[in-house]
């Protein structure tokens, strides 16, 4: 099970997307030295399991969090509300 975070700064200048694997920016370069350090760090986050303290870091930074999105094989779950805890195995 695998869980992506949408988020975007609040001038919708840039929007990502976060998953365990990877950090994309959407729309523009997904260099590594592109993406902001508050990114990187919601990334470590949640890759150590702390999702609710990775987007906590995130809104404290000035990005809005769009959606949840809980995946599992590669295919869709739910949309969820990032207070609702991880389905388990997460």
């Amino acid at each position: 099970m695998d869980v992506s975070i949408t988020a975007w700064l609040e001038d919708g200048s840039h929007k990502y997307i976060i998953n365990h694997g990877l950090v994309g920016n959407i729309g523009t370069s997904s260099k590594a030295e592109d993406i902001p350090e508050v990114v990187k760090d919601a990334h470590r986050m949640m890759s150590s399991g702390e999702l609710e303290q990775a987007i906590n870091h995130l809104q404290n930074a000035g990005f809005q969090v769009e959606q949840v999105n809980w995946w599992k094989d590669g295919v869709l779950g739910k949309e969820a509300s990032w207070m609702e805890k991880p389905p388990s195995g997460y």
